[in-house]
């Protein structure tokens, strides 16, 4: 997406707030060590504020720095400010090297910071690694060519839906079009969130909805085993009734019991995932969004108490209604419940069992099935031969490559020296 596009779309649209514009950027940081590639990122100025970034050192970038021929700026990530610079405070206003010229740090982004690096947002696909540089957008004088700088990001304004800005945006594409004599663009909206872990919703959403089984299995099959730990209890709660104990009472010494028993199991849950969180993150999938975000915090261990208190009450509620209705005589003499009264305890406790066994079998299905589609996807043929075969990105820095004629001979070079260190080994060349 170029300048000419964005900035008419700036200035016609009347559904954001505000629009930012970003793009990747490969930015050589020369040292007395051998120049080392930085993931960069190119930025219109007011990017920082539609985000809502606040930096943690120095500035953001200003409107004047996005024109070409101003000073050459940027921002460093707190993780490059870190790593390369050792957390120097008076980094803001020193200049840094890059490729053949000097930048001026002016600022440093504050941690954690997490900004969606990849294509185009149609592509729904996004880079997990994060930019550690911001340079500012060279914008191109409106009449002098339609450079590629990235894609475009903005704020939608109060009361605005999603759909009414995509149905904006198409006509503004559309009236582009007419004006400049071009075709075949389109604007295709996407929403940051879905941007960032869109395309791992639905495996997540699954993952969630089979953990949700297996809790509700664990809660049906204690509320089972409470119902039958009552009914051995019988004479207990006759004579706890005998002497004064209202209905109530018992219900609530139950409940005391019921909910005693989840916060311990809850306890057990949080020190298990303590100790099993950094192996499971070991295991996680690289493309997988944010995962070093995720450890134990206040709002996990608010929401595993609310959980576990809430299980004890739902599930420890019945069990005890239907034991804290002793008949006192029966109960006293050792007879035990009546007829009536028993068969009712069995039918709850036949089907707290129906309703696990049901859990089990949805469960077990649903792993059988995944199971076959992860048989099937490996059977799926590419078309080509996946072994031995070698993929990497290649990015020419300026100095070194200063006219576009020397790159093909470059090129042409490596795959030769590719294709002999290849046929040495194992693996032979193809084609």
């Amino acid at each position: 997406m170029g300048t000419e596009k964005f900035e008419f779309w700036r200035e016609h649209s009347r559904s954001f707030e505000q629009m930012g514009l970003a793009g990747p950027a490969d930015f050589y940081l020369a040292s007395d060590r051998p120049p080392e590639l930085i993931r960069g990122l190119r930025v219109n100025a007011n990017l920082c504020d539609l985000l809502g970034i606040q930096p943690a050192l120095g500035r953001a970038f200003q409107s004047e720095e996005n024109l070409p021929g101003t000073p050459d700026v940027a921002i460093l990530s707190h993780r490059l400010w870190q790593q390369r610079f050792a957390g120097n405070p008076a980094i803001v206003g020193q200049t840094i090297r890059g490729q053949d010229r000097g930048y001026t740090v002016v600022g440093v982004l504050p941690p954690n910071l997490k900004f969606p690096l990849g294509p185009m947002p149609a592509q729904r696909v996004v880079s997990t690694g994060d930019p550690d540089l911001w340079l500012p957008a060279r914008f191109r004088p409106v009449g002098e060519g339609d450079g590629d700088l990235g894609f475009a990001i903005g704020r939608l304004k109060a009361g605005v839906s999603f759909e009414q800005a995509q149905a904006e945006m198409t006509a503004l594409s559309l009236q582009h079009e007419e004006i400049n004599k071009t075709e075949g663009w389109s604007v295709d909206l996407v929403q940051l969130r879905d941007q960032v872990s869109g395309h791992n919703r639905p495996a997540l959403l699954l993952l969630f909805g089979a953990v949700g089984a297996v809790w509700l299995i664990a809660c049906v099959n204690v509320a089972n085993l409470l119902l039958a730990r009552s009914m051995d209890r019988q004479k207990e709660f006759a004579i706890r009734a005998a002497i004064g104990a209202g209905r109530f009472r018992l219900v609530r010494q139950l409940l005391t019991e019921s909910l005693l028993l989840s916060a311990l199991g809850g306890l057990a849950g949080v020190l298990l995932a303590f100790w099993t969180i950094p192996v499971l993150m070991g295991l996680s999938p690289a493309h997988l969004p944010r995962t070093e975000e995720i450890g134990l915090d206040g709002r996990v261990l608010s929401f595993t108490s609310g959980l576990s208190l809430l299980a004890g009450l739902l599930f420890g509620l019945v069990p005890a209604w239907q034991a804290a209705r002793p008949e006192l005589s029966k109960a006293i003499q050792g007879t035990g419940a009546s007829s009536l009264g028993h068969s009712r305890r069995q039918g709850l406790r036949q089907l707290l069992v129906t309703v696990e066994v049901a859990l089990a079998l949805t469960l077990l299905i649903g792993a059988g099935l995944l199971i076959r589609s992860f048989r099937q996807v490996l059977k799926v043929k590419t078309g080509y031969q996946p072994q031995c075969l070698l993929v990497m990105n290649l990015s020419f820095a300026s100095s070194r490559f200063p006219m576009d004629e020397s790159k093909p001979a470059f090129v042409k070079d490596l795959i030769e020296r590719l294709s002999v260190a290849a046929s040495q080994g194992t693996c032979q060349p193809s084609v």
